[in-house]
């Protein structure tokens, strides 16, 4: 049977012979009355039963008549055959005007990409995801991908894990000792933020009380805890006791977030063979999302160990896999390190073009920390093929576009690399233009000696002898 839309609806006065819906224009749709643009879901669920006493209809909502007459609208259209209709069925039922779109996730588990700062570089760096929402984790922080090494050790210092409760104790008046804990904790995700203790003695309950999930989902909030705090050998300790529940009870969900987040602290810790099992495992339980993410993850690892073959074939499956999600982020991750491993493989050609690529896509995504990343290893690129010229027209972009965007370490490169291929370029000419006058003085000399040998002057054996000559005849 063939409806038509309660949008088309007239209000009140609506005849029950049938007639062809006017799509709705701009100023009908402004001009239309309020309570034709309120939902009908409350008088279907029976919540007009409570009238107002005065008015003798429910404040805010449609009245009796009202719907009686949307009800009689559409009894009637029902069985109106469509060639007794006027106009094209496309333009007489409108689209829906508002559309829906979703951020892109793994078709199979449904995860996405952790959130990546602005400010930093996640090329050559490896990608996690974002634990689903119901693990209600703290807030998982990367370490920063260009702090030199006092950096970390003094944030190693500052987030260096504390006891749950604190162990200053102070004397009452009777001699006894009360600890001091603090009043309020900080909420993360909605929820009081727990201590590394808590979530132990969370876990130790869930499994006395047979809730093994709710047991690796405490292990993992607890390992969250300890990499934001750079202590990555413990984090790992926790994600496999976590691993070994959710292997048991098939939870795939779990294990892909568990196997990445593994591998990115292995790779942390620098045992990237580990890490390399770890991402294989999470490539085997994921969609094409999943799976790109795991390759990227794979050829960063392999880079780290050289093995720039390896690097370069896991990245090109990332950079199919990526398409196929059609989400431009991971996508430009993917060209991005691809173009890294051709360019440390010798491969420029294609070191530029994939590097190209996902500075289009950087653009298009308003990731200037990326696009002046990429527009640094292009002005590399021409700088390997001594082409200074190019090579200081990307480093000059590159250096506007991190001004602009506020990325600091990326603008201080910018400026050494801008200043190093001057001194390039300018060298070049200077040598090019030395060049050119040892050649001019070589032919100067080569003409000089050809022409010494033409007019070869006479030598004083041939002057004593002509005069020795000259006496004789005397």
């Amino acid at each position: 049977k063939a409806t038509v839309s309660v949008l088309y609806w007239q209000g009140r006065g609506m005849t029950q012979t049938a007639q062809a819906p006017q799509p709705p224009t701009v100023e009908k749709a402004r001009t239309a009355p309020r309570r034709t643009q309120r939902s009908v879901l409350p008088a279907i669920k029976g919540s007009l039963v409570k009238k107002d006493e005065n008015r003798g209809e429910v404040e805010g909502l449609l009245t009796t008549s009202d719907l009686n007459a949307i009800k009689g609208f559409i009894h009637s259209n029902q069985n109106i055959p469509f060639k007794h209709r006027k106009g094209d069925i496309q333009k007489l039922i409108p689209k829906n005007p508002f559309k829906k779109t979703g951020v892109p996730t793994d078709n199979i588990t449904g995860l996405q990409l952790a959130p990546i700062s602005a400010l930093e570089s996640s090329i050559d760096v490896p990608i996690r995801f974002d634990p689903p929402v119901e693990y209600h984790p703290p807030p998982l922080v990367d370490p920063k991908s260009t702090a030199s090494e006092v950096e970390q050790l003094f944030t190693f210092m500052k987030r260096a894990p504390r006891r749950a409760v604190q162990a200053s104790t102070t004397a009452g008046l009777d001699g006894s000792k009360t600890s001091s804990s603090p009043k309020s904790k900080p909420k993360v995700n909605g929820f009081k933020s727990l201590d590394p203790k808590d979530y132990m003695l969370r876990a130790l309950t869930c499994r006395r009380a047979g809730q093994r999930k709710q047991e690796a989902v405490a292990y993992f909030n607890m390992a969250a805890l300890n990499y934001t705090q750079n202590d990555y050998e413990r984090a790992a300790d926790l994600l496999g006791r976590c691993v070994a529940i959710m292997e048991k009870l098939s939870d795939r969900v779990g294990l892909v977030v568990v196997h990445n987040l593994l591998g990115v602290c292995h790779y942390r810790m620098g045992k990237l063979k580990l890490a390399l099992h770890h991402y294989k495992k999470q490539e085997s339980l994921c969609g094409y999302y999943g799976r790109a993410v795991a390759q990227i993850n794979m050829g960063v690892t392999y880079s780290a160990l050289g093995e720039k073959t390896f690097a370069v074939q896991a990245l090109m499956d990332a950079v199919d896999n990526s398409r196929m999600t059609q989400d431009m982020c991971v996508e430009s991750l993917a060209l991005g390190n691809l173009g890294l491993a051709h360019l440390r493989n010798g491969n420029l050609r294609a070191a530029q073009e994939g590097l190209e690529a996902c500075m289009e896509l950087c653009s298009l995504n308003g990731d200037e920390a990326g696009a002046s990343v990429c527009l640094l290893l292009l002005g590399e690129v021409y700088s390997l093929v001594n082409d200074h010229k190019r090579a200081q027209f990307y480093f000059s972009n590159a250096l506007r576009i991190a001004v602009e965007g506020s990325v600091r370490y990326i603008e201080q490169v910018a400026r050494v690399s801008l200043g190093i291929s001057r001194g390039n370029d300018r060298y070049s000419v200077k040598c090019s233009q030395l060049m050119d006058k040892m050649v001019r003085s070589e032919l100067i000399d080569e003409v000089e000696e050809e022409h010494e040998q033409v007019i070869e002057p006479p030598s004083q054996l041939a002057i004593t002898q002509q005069a020795q000559a000259g006496v004789n005849n005397t």
